[in-house]
This record gives C-alpha cells, sequence and structure tokens, in this order.
C-alpha cells in the first residue's frame, strides 16, 4: 500500500499482510476497503468472498516500509 502527501511530496509504502491478491480498493469514512480477489496456493487460485478493512488512523501508528522524498516539479510554464 502506498499514501502519498501532496503537500510535502512524500511518497510512504506500508506493508500490508493479506493473503489476497487483486482484490479491489475502495476509500469510504476514513477507512480502506479491500474487496475480493484471489487466495493462492501452490497448486490453485480460488475468488475471495471476503472483505477487509482498514482504518486510515492504523497507517498514522504503522512505521512505513520505505519512504521516498520526491523533487519538487519544474516550472514549465513561464510567469510574468
Amino acid at each position: 500500500m502506498y499514501a502519498y502527501d501532496i503537500k510535502l511530496k512524500i511518497l510512504k509504502e506500508y506493508l500490508v499482510d493479506l493473503p489476497l491478491k487483486f482484490g479491489a480498493m475502495h476509500f469510504y469514512n476514513n477507512k480502506l476497503y479491500i474487496i475480493g480477489g484471489y487466495t493462492y496456493n501452490d497448486y490453485s487460485k480460488m475468488p475471495s468472498d471476503k472483505t477487509y478493512s482498514i482504518s486510515i488512523e492504523e497507517f498514522e501508528n504503522t512505521i512505513p516500509n520505505r519512504i521516498k522524498t520526491l523533487s519538487p516539479e519544474s516550472d514549465l510554464v513561464k510567469t510574468n
């Protein structure tokens, strides 16, 4: 999961350990919902009927796996 702070131009990567791939993500009422997708094992993949919710506050209390500060955009348009 990646979170981008548009004011500080900081990209943070968080590890979310779910037994799921290709789930759809939705944001509602300060929660991130992950719906559907597939569960995998060594021999098969099965559609998932599970729904997971993660409060956005959890990311404030979690140490990011990686942080990257992006360079500010260059001015492409001259101002007079």
